[in-house]
Formats: C-alpha cells, structure tokens, sequence
C-alpha cells in the first residue's frame, strides 16, 4: 500500500506536470497588438504584397525568411499552417518531448498499410506549428556521412553540393557549446561554428546534465570494444565511430529553428518580416512559367471548415519569388493540388496539369526498431517513477539541473554493414536510450504498434535501457500522392518500407551489434540481459526471430526526404534543378527543404535542412544582385 507521502509526491507530480503542459494563457490584447507590429499574427487577413512568400516555417523556412530579411529592403511573408511553438510544452527537452505527437503540434500524418510489416499503419508525425519538426523531434544534431554529399554530386549530378560545399553552410548557422570542462581537442579544427544562431550542446562535455550518464559512458566503451571508434565526434570529417550525442539543447531548452532564426535573434521584430499562423496555402498560383502568388486560408479551423465556404480564400501576390518549405510531405502535396506532379495522379482527380513532372516519387526514410536490456538490481537508473519525477521537475525548474535539463537519446553509433557500397557511407546507427518506454498506450499513439499482443501483456524488469538499431541508408522507397482534390486532407503517404530483402539484413546486422555491445566486458555488472518475445516461434538468438522483431516493429525515424528531388535538369526524375533549387520550367518558385535530397542521408535530417535553407536564401540573395 502506497504511504502518504508517495501519494502525496503523485499529486504534487500531477500538479507539476498539468501546469507543464499547460498552453501559456491568452496574451491581453495590448501584448498581442505589439506582437502583431513586431511582424508575428495568428491567421486574420493578410494586406498587400510581398517580394517573396515562403510557405512553411520549418527547418528550412525560418532559415530563409530570417535570412532573406537581413536585407531591410527585401519583404517576406512567412505562412505557418500552424500555431506559434513559444510554449513551454515544446521548450523542454524531455518530460513533454514523446507527448507532442499526436499533439495539435502535430500533424500526425498516417500511411497506407504496409505489405511487408503485415499491414500495419505507420505514423508519421510531422511538426504543425513554428519551428516545424524541429520543434517535435528529439533534437539530435547530426549531419551526416560526408560520403554522402560527394555522392550527392557525383552521382546525381548535383554539382556544388559535395561535402566541402556544405561544410561551410553546416558551420554558418551552428554554435557549438562548450564548457572549460570540455576538452576542446574533442573537434577537428575547422568542422564547427562558434557564432550561428543554433546552440548546439555536446553530451559529452562534463559540464551537461544529462540521464544515466554512466549508463551512457558504458555503452560508449562496448561499442569500442566492439570495433566502432569512441569517444568520437561523428560530426567531424568522418561519421563512423560512437560517443554521447549532440544536441540541439541549450540550458535546458530545446533549440527549435524558429526560436533561434526568428525570436531570439531578433528577426522577428523587423519591419520587412510578416509571419501569419494558422495560415493554410491552399494553391500556389502560376501564370505562363511565373509563380505570381497564392491562396490561402487563415484561422485556426478544421478540415471541414477550411474545406467549406465558412472561410475565404485570400490571394496574396509575390513581386519575386515563391518558396515552398512545406517538408517532404507537405512540399509535394502542395506542388500537386497547385498542378505541378505526376500526370496520371493529378488526372486521377481531375486537378489541371501545370507541369507533369515526378513530385512525390523517391521518398526515403529511415526505420528503427526496440531492443530492450534489463539493468541488474543495484544500478540506479531514472524510470519515470512518481517521486523521481517530482524531484527531476523540482531539479528543473528550481535548480537548472538534472535529467529533464536533456534529451530522450543520449549516446549513438554509426557504421556500415557491409552490404552497401563503401561509397554510399554508414548505413546502419544505434540511438542509445538509458531507460525503458514502458506507456503501452503511449507507445501505441506514437509508433502505431499493437500492444495487445501476448508479449506485451508479460511482466517487465523494473528497469532498462533501449538500443534502437537504425537503418539509415535503405534501398526501399515509396512516394507521396493525394487522397482527393481536397487540399485540406491529408496525403497519401507510402513509405514502402522494407520492400528490399537488403534493408532486413541490414537491420539483423545491426540487431546483432547492439547485442556485442550489450554483452561487452564495459557491461558487465551493470545489464542484467536481453528482454525477448517469449511467446516467438523462433529461437530469440535466431535471424528468423529477429527478423519477426523488424517486421513487427519496426517504425519511422521520422527523416522522410527525397520528394522533390534535386539533380541536372536532364535528369527525368529530377524535380529541381541542383543549382539553383528552381522546379524545372519555373523562372521564380523554388523548393527549400529535405524533399530536395536524391537520396537520404546516414543521419537525422534536422542540421542536414537548416543547411539546405542556409544554402536556398544564399542562392537568393545571389539572384538579387
């Protein structure tokens, strides 16, 4: 039986955490008024004209604007579909991170079944609201294999986009953190920025407060036991290797793209600059090879009444350009409901062809899937319990400490399998996670997983760690079509996932590295064993039992790209040209965003898209003089 001050500590947890998830309460009117001068309103009509309109406020949009608006002679209009993200729900890094999907910041996108996952839905949640995806995701910054840009331009013809191209975009926008505790010898001279817009923490410095720190250490020491080079800063000028993981968290806070490109850097009060939420671009309009401007809708509504004639639609002009960084779902069902995409998918509902051209197609993404070790009886660990909960707010909020201070993945890996060419770079990464996720309910929201399966219903250790063994460079890809002529629903979102048998091996291959690692001599005394699927046919130490496990479970790291893919102008499948980022036949309507990528990066897509912004306002910039 509980005691009184356990049921105590619930109630003030409760309290806690109600407050923490609370929206912030409504601005009085004058605060709003300045917030609008300042260039910030929440749907309502939006006047006049603009030099240039970026659609969406992601990873790359607010990189944009805020940077196109350097030029106190340059306007922009930069539309958000959804609501502002400066609340403190989406500032913390960890105890509300996981409940943001499903959220209304998010926009919960879900599949078509998939044939080779026993048809299960995949969820694809997709940032709704300022900072995009930024603002929901678990902040990791990681930029990628170098090998994979020069392939970028090497074999798919993307001339300016190889590594020593981007490295400078990477540092222009990134401001590594460091403690005096933090040996600075760590990074390779010249590979990070000091004074870009995004704070970006290192776990590994001892100044940071993180989770299970020495459940983390461990599982850096297994994976150089096991062949995978750490501590190392895979964020140098080469990936492969392992160590505590760098994040986009500063003092406790997530770094979002729209906290660090519009409101803390200033931007957000310039004269030249208007940002609308709640603003749904319905169409880009196009006259002869121009894009003159768009139709949009305000207000925080929903499908039904935005798809009805409650609600106008305002046509907003553009003296310049149209820029769509809508992501790699949103981009491309814009482009198609505004005729730009594949003939036979606009045809299918009678939406007029503008340009026939592969929108959608080539969609990448990278899976995961959950191996869960137990801890042994005298390891401390953080489980989420009532009273561990309250003392982490408590830490949090009152001291600036703790584990609420970081994120959710606090170490990863990268290397390759060898079933890939060297050239293509890592294909295979372990997030490290130092406790268990064990909200059954939760877990079903988020991942689309069935949890009433008999293995979920079997008593669990008290305590464990997760290894997420990663895919990240796979050879199945789907594509992104329409659902129906209504702009308003959502897309039809086929990921096509494991469709190539070499994706399975792949991820057997990292399944079986994580459990070298698990079972390493920096383990011992400190992982009690592998928790498996009792109720499995097959024998747990078998491929065919971790081949279940894949396809059971195996779900979105949430890195789609590829949809309006990049490349020379020659190219069939190419829908932008690589030097410019134009859609192809289109004199001013650019696309800035990770639908761009040919192929998907070894990593989290986060910094690799700020990049693409930086690199987008550049070409910009360069087109005005």
């Amino acid at each position: 039986m509980a005691s009184a001050e356990s049921n105590g500590g619930v109630r003030r947890m409760q309290k806690l955490a109600s407050h923490l998830q609370a929206e912030r309460a409504p601005m009085p009117k004058a605060t709003l008024e300045a917030q609008e001068t300042a260039g910030l309103q929440s749907g309502g009509e939006i006047s006049g004209e603009f030099d240039y309109i970026v659609i969406g406020a992601g990873a790359a949009g607010c990189v944009v604007a805020s940077r196109l608006t350097e030029d106190p002679n340059v306007s922009v209009l930069l539309l958000e579909a959804g609501g502002t993200n400066q609340v403190s729900r989406v500032a913390q890094p960890l105890a509300t991170c996981f409940d943001l999907q499903n959220s209304p910041y998010d926009w919960a996108f879900r599949s078509t079944p998939q044939k080779k996952q026993e048809g299960r839905v995949a969820h694809w949640p997709r940032g709704k609201c300022l900072g995009g995806s930024t603002s929901i995701n678990t902040m990791l910054y990681v930029r990628g294999d170098p090998r994979n840009y020069d392939q970028w331009e090497e074999e798919y013809g993307c001339e300016g986009w190889s590594f020593k191209d981007v490295l400078p975009w990477f540092k222009k926008s990134q401001r590594q953190v460091m403690s005096d505790k933090m040996d600075p010898n760590h990074y390779a001279k010249g590979f990070h920025g000091t004074d870009g817009e995004m704070s970006i923490t290192d776990n590994l410095d001892p100044a940071c407060q993180m989770v299970s720190r020495e459940t983390g250490e461990r599982f850096m020491a297994g994976c150089d036991e096991v062949g995978i080079q750490a501590p190392h800063d895979y964020n140098g000028p080469v990936q492969e290797g392992a160590s505590l993981s760098q994040v986009a968290i500063n003092n406790g806070k997530r770094v979002d793209t729209a906290s660090a490109f519009l409101f803390d850097n200033g931007a957000i009060n310039r004269p030249n600059l208007t940002v609308v939420t709640h603003a749904h671009v319905h169409k880009i309009l196009i006259q002869g090879d121009l894009a003159v401007g768009v139709l949009v809708k305000t207000g925080d509504y929903d499908i039904e009444t935005l798809s009805s004639d409650k609600v106008p639609s305002q046509f907003v002009a553009a003296r310049k350009e149209v820029i769509v960084s809508g992501g790699a779902v949103s981009t491309p069902h814009l482009l198609m409901h505004s005729g730009i995409g594949p003939r036979e998918e606009l045809e299918k509902f009678n939406i007029p062809v503008i340009a026939d051209l592969p929108v959608g197609k080539n969609l990448y993404d990278h899976l995961l899937f959950f191996l869960e070790y137990s801890y042994k009886e005298n390891v401390p660990y953080f489980a989420g319990q009532p009273l561990q909960v309250l003392k982490a707010y408590w830490d949090y909020y009152v001291r600036s400490t703790g584990p609420f201070m970081s994120g959710i993945t606090t170490a990863l890996a990268f290397f390759r399998s060898g079933l890939r060419p060297e050239r293509d770079g890592n294909d295979l990464q372990i997030h490290f996670i130092p406790y268990a996720q064990n909200d059954l309910d939760q877990f079903t929201r988020n991942f689309g997983i069935d949890t009433t399966r008999p293995e979920y219903s079997d008593e669990k250790p008290p305590g464990g760690c997760l290894f997420l063994p990663s895919l990240i460079r796979p050879y199945s890809k789907g594509y992104i079509g329409l659902n129906s002529a209504n702009p308003f629903e959502p897309p039809l979102v086929d990921p096509n996932y494991l469709d190539d048998e070499t994706d399975v091996a792949m991820l057997v291959n990292c399944y079986r590295r994580c459990m070298k690692i698990a079972e390493s001599k920096a383990f011992e005394g400190h992982l009690a064993g592998r928790v498996v699927n009792r109720h499995s046919k097959h024998d747990p130490n078998s491929d065919a039992y971790i081949e279940e496990e894949i396809r059971n479970k195996a779900c979105t790291i949430y890195h789609p790209v590829g949809t309006a893919k990049m490349g020379r102008l020659d190219d069939p499948t190419v829908v932008c040209d690589a030097k410019t980022l134009k859609i192809k036949g289109f004199r001013n309507l650019r696309v800035a965003d990770a639908s761009i990528m040919p192929d998907v990066i070894s990593g989290n897509t986060s910094a690799p898209s700020v990049m693409i912004g930086e690199r987008a306002a550049a070409m910009i910039q360069a087109d005005m003089v």
